[in-house]
């Protein structure tokens, strides 16, 4: 999923303009993830573990960006402006494979807990939990490895790349199946719990299957153009932080419209019988259109704060 970051003894960076590329693509991309930040941070309901992941991405996500920022002064100060080549990774470079490290450890611990929260599967969500810190342990040893031995990245220090990069995008792809397998077996009654759940699942596979584009784009272009690859790699973390906040958006942006229609619905029922001077039966009648709405009334309650289905899943 990540950590492409190895250039092999004696090659240069690409050129310049590449990294001058990569800079304004991640002020862009981290200008738009504080934004959305804000927009999920600022709403009425915040789950506590939730709010964590986003802080813990902008931090991760501001440092990334400094480096990428700080990786493009240093070309242009020693190559452009020197002639001197830059050869091999720096420490910037293996600074910035950490924070993506982290990033993409943030994302995955992200949609495990709205996985275990949907489905309750401890089996499966011990699993990715176990594949997760194992991806996270091999990530941050090729992070101090391309630090240590930066006049020796080579093959060896490339295939703890590869293991980590293939072992990140598989943790994203196993989780979009678990959730495809569980959500899609599960029966509920009421529409609404029908419709979060169907949300969260295309919503939760989407990220998943864009996170591993994303990798395997990293895969093809490390061995077939680097230039492409650095500025795949130098956005990748904001990739993945995004990727959580437009899942809370767009299912907080989505349930917004459910609650809309249903506070519309409401009025109209109401309206059409509460202006009705006739005899009790009208009365009746709507006592009863009303009864039947109020019992819906809870579920949808219930599906925006219930931590299994709601608030679990889209909490802000």
């Amino acid at each position: 999923m990540d950590f492409l970051a190895v250039e092999p003894r004696g090659v240069e960076f690409p050129v310049g303009g590449t990294q001058l590329a990569a800079s304004w693509a991640n002020l862009i991309l981290f200008s738009l993830q504080c934004h959305l930040s804000y927009a999920c941070l600022t709403g009425p309901r915040k789950d506590r573990f939730f709010a964590y992941c986003i802080w813990a991405a902008l931090v991760s996500d501001l440092v990334g960006t400094i480096l990428v920022f700080g990786s493009t002064w240093t070309y242009y100060l020693h190559y452009v402006r020197f002639g001197i080549p830059l050869v091999s990774s720096t420490g910037t470079q293996s600074a910035l494979v950490i924070f993506t490290a982290v990033s993409a450890s943030i994302e995955h611990a992200f949609f495990l807990a709205r996985y275990y929260g949907v489905t309750k599967d401890r089996i499966g969500s011990a699993i990715v939990l176990f594949l997760t810190i194992a991806h996270a342990v091999i990530a941050l040893a090729n992070g101090i490895l391309v630090f240590i031995f930066p006049s020796k990245s080579g093959p060896p220090i490339l295939s703890v790349t590869v293991t980590a990069g293939s072992l990140g995008a598989f943790i994203d792809l196993l989780l979009a199946f678990l959730m495809t397998w569980r959500v899609t077996g599960m029966n509920t009654t009421f529409k609404s719990t029908q419709s979060i759940l169907r949300r969260v699942w295309i919503f939760s596979m989407s990220s998943g299957f864009t996170t591993s584009i994303v990798t395997v784009l990293s895969f093809v272009f490390i061995f077939v153009e680097r230039s492409v690859w650095l500025f795949i790699f130098s956005c990748q973390g904001r990739v993945y932080s995004l990727t959580i906040l437009l899942n809370l958006v767009l299912l907080k942006a989505s349930n917004q419209v459910d609650n809309n229609q249903a506070i519309s619905t409401n009025f109209r029922i109401t309206e059409s019988f509460s202006g009705d001077p006739s005899a009790r039966s009208g009365d009746i009648e709507l006592g009863i259109r009303f009864n039947i709405v109020e019992s819906r009334a809870p579920d949808a309650q219930d599906d925006s704060e219930h931590p299994d289905l709601g608030a679990k899943t889209s909490p802000l």
